[in-house]
């Protein structure tokens, strides 16, 4: 069996892991890449086809958002196929700065296999479906049902999501244990 993401915490992509991403020797275009896939969990092919018009900000309740408009990403709570995420996340300003600075047309203007390299050439460990694994995981300890990872990943089925379900159950009893141990 493959070692997912999620069984596997050493592999998991962390704030630690962006922030030394961000302030690596990579080009630009390469650290925009590696935040849109840690925020929307979006595989390679479809964040390679994000366009600079899929982006917007909106204000609710005092608090800014970009919205990402995808084909086939959706908002696990709403279902709907735009993606709502804090302006306050991790480099999210930079990315929408960079969205208008592109202006049209695609942001990402590469291959699948050039944008594979280009992200391993600084973090080896890290793929392109990598983040994908990371973005479900944290939906899932989020409490996110089975039935709205499915829907977000666009599975036919609800028994992938069952792995990413279950390893935050486990998560969650070894939390557990380990606060009984301390008391």
């Amino acid at each position: 069996m493959p070692q997912y993401l999620h069984a596997n915490p050493k592999r998991e992509i962390t704030r630690g892991t962006l922030d030394a991403f961000w302030n690596s020797h990579a080009e630009e275009w390469v650290k925009f890449l590696f935040i849109y896939l840690y925020h929307t969990g979006a595989r390679i092919s479809e964040a390679l086809a994000v366009k600079a018009e899929d982006f917007d900000t909106i204000t609710r309740d005092g608090e800014k958002f970009v919205l990402i408009y995808s084909l086939t990403l959706k908002n696990p709570s709403t279902h709907e196929r735009t993606l709502h995420i804090s302006l306050d996340e991790p480099y999210m300003a930079e990315l929408v700065g960079y969205s208008k600075f592109v202006k049209e047309g695609r942001l990402f203007k590469v291959s699948r296999q050039w944008a594979w390299v280009k992200l391993q050439e600084v973090i080896p460990w890290v793929t392109p479906h990598g983040f994908r694994h990371n973005r479900l995981n944290q939906f899932a300890q989020d409490g996110e049902t089975a039935f709205a990872l499915k829907s977000w990943a666009g599975w036919s089925s609800v028994a992938p999501s069952d792995s990413y379900t279950q390893s935050v159950d486990t998560l969650k009893m070894a939390q557990r244990r380990r606060k009984r141990e301390k008391i």
